[in-house]
């Protein structure tokens, strides 16, 4: 299987003119943690979405020697400063042609908890399927997006909705029919990957709940602490020795 990452975006909010995927935690940019995390999987290769400076990425690569890791595809999202995220997925189309696993390159996850999905045979499926998380340990509600589940099918998400018993980590398993969604929603003038989510709601969406395991998203600088002081907690032990 193969990965789409999502690292077109900047970390303004953050108050740093560097891709967000740069960014470093514990001594590691969550660049490396992908990569690191992904090989484990053996995703057989990562198609890494750029953009905002994305020589930075690229220097960053050669000077850690990522490339000898896994196989890594670059693929410019050279509109990222005028259309949303659901376009950086979008670049992804002629690069995948079966089920593959997508995620926001600010997002981290404890890494083998995703080995049981990615073994699964995707091939029924119509679009998505969403990692969630049904007992969240380490992101609060009010800074992830929510979802409603029954029967481990999502029936409603969004932000700032009241009813919900879950949480999205910001991971998926695709299809490719995504990409006749995204552009018909790019020609309605709706590149938020969200307005993507939003359709297939109308049919639900299947989910892997990882129930309380480690995950988070970064966003803000607030996020950012949170996270570093997590990940110095959690390298400090043995369950999480990937980090």
């Amino acid at each position: 299987m193969k990965a789409v990452i999502l690292a077109a975006g900047d970390g303004g909010r953050l108050g740093r003119d560097i891709p967000k995927i740069l960014l470093e935690l514990h001594g590691k940019s969550l660049l490396e943690y992908h990569v690191d995390g992904l090989q484990q999987l053996k995703i057989e290769e990562i198609i890494l979405i750029t953009g905002f400076r994305k020589e930075l990425i690229d220097e960053h690569m050669k000077k850690k020697n990522l490339s000898e890791k896994i196989k890594i595809k670059f693929v410019v999202n050279d509109k990222h400063d005028i259309y949303e995220n659901g376009y950086s997925v979008l670049c992804a189309k002629g690069h995948v042609k079966e089920p593959f696993l997508m995620f926001m390159g600010d997002h981290l996850i404890h890494y083998p908890i995703l080995k049981p999905l990615l073994q699964k045979d995707h091939s029924t499926l119509k679009g998505i399927l969403e990692v969630v998380d049904s007992d969240a340990k380490y992101m609060q509600a009010d800074r992830a997006t929510r979802v409603l589940i029954h029967n481990l099918v999502i029936e409603d998400s969004g932000k700032k909705i009241e009813n919900f018993n879950a949480l999205d980590t910001g991971f998926f398993i695709l299809t490719p029919h995504v990409f006749d969604i995204l552009e018909r929603n790019k020609e309605q003038g709706k590149t938020e990957w969200n307005d993507c989510v939003v359709h297939f709601l109308q049919q639900g969406i299947p989910t892997f709940d990882i129930k309380s395991n480690f995950w988070l998203g970064i966003n803000t600088e607030e996020e950012f602490a949170h996270a570093e002081r997590i990940l110095h907690t959690l390298a400090s032990g043995t369950k999480h020795h990937y980090l």
